[in-house]
């Protein structure tokens, strides 16, 4: 998965400004980056399982009708006398 680039110095200014100190301020957004990077889900991420489970549906799909048809035309076939297997 693609990390999320953040301003840390800012997240660290901001947490400062608030009453924490500089070694609070700089393990707190350390901490954050980190939740966000592992578990955050983005867009390419998404989209690229979507493309595999729309590959997987597709696969299903013509392999259900290309059962459905053999069953409708194998036994059609038989009443002339054709053999598929020649």
């Amino acid at each position: 998965m693609t990390s999320i680039v953040s301003d840390t110095f800012e997240n660290v200014k901001r947490l400062k400004a608030v009453g924490f100190t500089e070694e609070q301020a700089a393990e707190q957004t350390k901490i954050i980056a980190e939740i966000v990077n592992e578990r955050l889900v983005t867009r390419q991420y998404l989209d690229e399982r979507l493309a595999d489970i729309r590959a997987d549906i597709i696969k299903w799909v013509a392999g259900v009708c290309l059962w459905h048809r053999q069953r409708l035309w194998l036994p059609w076939l038989s009443c002339f006398n054709v053999s598929l297997c020649r």
